[in-house]
């Protein structure tokens, strides 16, 4: 969370597919080709065809200030030099932004880094001969004072916790935690004691990282088989998609 230049070259810059592409998958059945992007639910459907977090993401951050102007105006979809796609991979991309420290937006970390501090979370604040990152106490307490809400209008279900880690239930299969812009996510299963982790740098156009829901289950599964935990079908289906 603010890139020290010299990690830079690790980092894949994050691109996008073109809109019509992904409207061209939504509605395309799978027979003949289509279904390439993560949308299961109809309500994803219709995210992915109103091109929701694409237009949301551009007026969030044309109202942003502070030290990034310069950046964050270049990011506007009303640009007349950038296309909406385009200008919305102008600030992740910049020098500036990955400069930046902003804990909700831009941690720059590989899908292991995150997989192993979530399941840092879920062995109670440490992992055997690792650093502790929390007390028990600190972790249970993190989890508790849980209060629901909605966001996007409806679309999620959200469960937060003390912490603001979200609490998706029988929606993603008890895992809790949050998602990032464009697919990526960091979760935990405190039930079977699962620690996840997916990073990408193509983005996808879902309100709730469809794609990384399907591994998740895939996880189920594979603990299910290995371990003999029992793992739970996600509501909506799509585990082997």
């Amino acid at each position: 969370m603010g890139a020290p230049e010299e990690s830079w070259g690790k980092i894949a810059p994050l691109t996008h597919s073109p809109l019509w592409w992904s409207w061209w998958q939504t509605l395309l059945p799978r027979m003949l080709g289509g279904g390439r992007v993560p949308a299961t639910s109809i309500v994803s459907r219709l995210a992915v065809l109103g091109g929701v977090p694409l237009l949301s993401f551009g007026q969030h951050m044309k109202s942003k200030g502070g030290t990034n102007q310069k950046t964050i105006e270049t990011t506007s979809c009303d640009s007349a030099k950038l296309s909406c796609g385009a200008a919305m991979m102008a600030g992740p991309n910049s020098a500036t932004w990955r400069k930046a420290e902003i804990p909700s937006a831009n941690v720059h970390a590989s899908a292991r880094a995150l997989a192993k501090v979530a399941a840092t979370i879920v062995g109670g604040g440490q992992l055997q001969g690792g650093a502790r990152l929390l007390s028990e106490d600190g972790v249970a307490e993190a989890h508790a004072g849980e209060v629901q809400m909605n966001m996007f209008n409806g679309m999620l279900d959200s469960h937060f916790g003390n912490a603001g880690w979200n609490d998706f239930k029988d929606g993603r299969m008890g895992y809790v935690g949050w998602m990032g812009l464009g697919g990526s996510v960091m979760q935990w299963q405190p039930k079977n004691r699962i620690g996840f982790g997916y990073a990408m740098n193509l983005l996808e156009l879902s309100p709730s990282n469809e794609r990384a829901r399907a591994l998740q289950g895939a996880v189920a599964v594979c603990a299910e088989k290995t371990f003999g935990i029992r793992g739970e079908r996600p509501r909506g289906g799509g585990w082997m998609r």
